[in-house]
C-alpha cells in the first residue's frame, strides 16, 4: 500500500493543479514527505478548530504545504521547488 501511495503522490504532486487533490491519512502523507522528498516540517499554524496547515521542505529545495483536517486526513495544498529560508528583518523594519 505504501509503495502505491508514494507512486501516486509522486505522479500527482508534479502538477500544481493535481497536487491539490492528493489526500491521505496523515501518517501515510508524512511518510511520503519524509522518505520520498526528504522533507521535514518547517512551520505550522491552525485555522480555528477545522484544520492545521504545515509547510514541509527539504535541503534540496522542494517544499509542500499540507492541510490536515480534524479527522486526520491530510491534503497537499501546494508543492514546488526552490524553498529558501528567509531571515526575519530587524525589529521595526519591513520585510
Amino acid at each position: 500500500m505504501l509503495k502505491f501511495t508514494l507512486a501516486t503522490i509522486a505522479a500527482l504532486a508534479a502538477s500544481p493543479t493535481l497536487a491539490q487533490s492528493v489526500c491521505l491519512p496523515r501518517a501515510d502523507l508524512v511518510a511520503a514527505l519524509e522518505t520520498r522528498w526528504l522533507e521535514s516540517p518547517r512551520m505550522q499554524g491552525t485555522l480555528g478548530t477545522s484544520a492545521v496547515y504545515e509547510m514541509w521542505a527539504s535541503e534540496a529545495g522542494t517544499w509542500t504545504i499540507v492541510r490536515t483536517n480534524a479527522e486526520g486526513v491530510s491534503c497537499i495544498v501546494a508543492a514546488g521547488q526552490d524553498f529558501e529560508q528567509v531571515a526575519p528583518p530587524p525589529d521595526g523594519e519591513p520585510m
